[in-house]
């Protein structure tokens, strides 16, 4: 039989097996698995299967000519196990068996951060308070602890911030409650402040729940672009502090974007409706913030370093499939001749670096912790005329530390 016959014969008989596979898999994978697009995906696999029965066709028939069929199959069977150890995890299995998670003697009487109560030498740590979104915390000039207690409510487009506001006296027994009426009122330097109705209340500082009038600024926005630049300006030299809310309206069928500069000057708040046709915007400013301050190079807030936090050592328990180590952080709080010991469950990367954690020096992998879309390190506070320290994990959290 001449090569060119040959040639026919074989491809005849790859077509037609490679036909018959493709059509045997296709009926047979649209009746077990169905669904939106299994059609497509079936045809796709269908297709990969015609080319790939054709190609192996022929790769035996060249095999058996020079006799190395052996040579195919332990090519095929390296493969396929090649395959089924990156399908299966059989390479995390080893990696995990051979990984001693023995925790060493001298973390083993840490105790975990969510016990409800954690005991220590002289000093307890107990959970304040934990709210949907950020607590907020404020020291008032009396040393008046402020925290801002916010709980979504109902579902979907019903859903709503219930806002409580708490005083705390300075051995951090709770003074007095505010309930707010509406989702629309915030916290901000000491005050509690309505942007919608224009109004500001006193409550954290004196007890008056009373409203005050906020004046307005450029309400109409006539302001021009060189007046509003001058305004924000005078706005950044003079103003105790301030921030921003952006804002959209629906007037006459136009659709505008605004912000409203809020800021504290002359013993009363202000606001400043900012079209941006200057393209100028502010940053927020503050006097009191406990955990963070505002870095000027990163254009974020970021954790203020404190020497009373000591992270210790990071126990790898078991390697998952997105290549996180789950284990548990071991730090250590020392506050005067106390030491608190807590560990957390977390989980870690080796692939990057988290530049706001190190142990002994050096930095550890990238840190997540389970409900949060960016690591928060712990966050501690203290003042002499204050009984106790805060201490935090999460800004929707509180813990409060205490003698016993």
């Amino acid at each position: 039989m001449s090569r060119k016959k040959q040639i026919l014969k074989h491809s005849a008989k790859s077509f037609l097996l490679a036909f018959i596979l493709a059509v045997v898999y296709f009926i047979l994978g649209n009746a077990l698995l169905k669904g939106a697009y299994a059609e497509l995906f079936h045809f796709f696999v269908a297709v990969g299967l015609f080319i790939g029965s054709v190609v192996f066709y022929f790769l035996f028939i060249y095999f058996k000519s020079i006799k190395k069929l052996k040579w195919l199959f332990g090519g095929l069977a390296i493969y396929l196990a090649i395959t089924g150890i990156a399908s299966t995890n059989l390479d995390l299995y080893f990696i995990n068996l051979f990984t001693s998670n023995k925790l060493p003697k001298q973390y083993l009487d840490y105790q975990e951060i969510n016990e409800p109560l954690l005991h220590f030498k002289n000093k307890e740590m107990s959970l304040l308070m934990e709210g949907d979104v950020p607590l907020n915390p404020y020291l008032t000039p009396e040393r008046h602890l402020i925290l801002t207690k916010a709980k979504f409510e109902g579902a979907d487009r019903e859903q709503r911030l219930k806002k409580e506001f708490y005083k705390f006296d300075t051995y951090g027994n709770l003074l007095a409650l505010y309930k707010s009426s509406t989702e629309d009122e915030l916290f901000f330097e000491g005050y509690i402040i309505n942007l919608e109705e224009s109004y500001y209340k006193t409550w954290a500082l004196d007890g008056d729940t009373l409203k005050r009038k906020i004046e307005i600024h450029n309400a109409d926005f006539n302001f021009d672009s060189q007046k509003q630049i001058e305004f924000i300006g005078n706005i950044e030299k003079k103003a105790t502090f301030f921030f921003a809310e952006n804002y959209y309206s629906l007037a006459d069928g136009t659709y505008k974007i605004f912000e409203k500069v809020v800021f504290w000057q002359d013993n009363t708040w202000n606001i400043l409706f900012n079209d941006t046709k200057a393209y100028r915007g502010i940053q927020k400013k503050v006097s009191n913030e406990l955990f963070r301050s505002y870095s000027t190079d990163k254009y974020e807030w970021v954790v203020n370093e404190n020497p009373t936090i000591q992270y210790q050592y990071f126990q790898k328990i078991k390697l998952e499939e997105n290549d996180l180590w789950r284990g548990f952080l071991y730090t250590t709080v020392r506050i005067d001749q106390d030491t608190l010991k807590i560990k957390e469950a977390l989980s870690m990367s080796d692939t990057w670096k988290n530049d706001q954690v190190k142990i002994n020096n050096k930095l550890v992998g990238n840190l997540y912790r389970a409900g949060q879309s960016d690591f928060l390190p712990y966050l501690y506070y203290a003042h002499s005329s204050l009984h106790y320290q805060l201490f935090s994990n999460d800004l929707r959290k509180l813990y409060l530390i205490k003698n016993k």
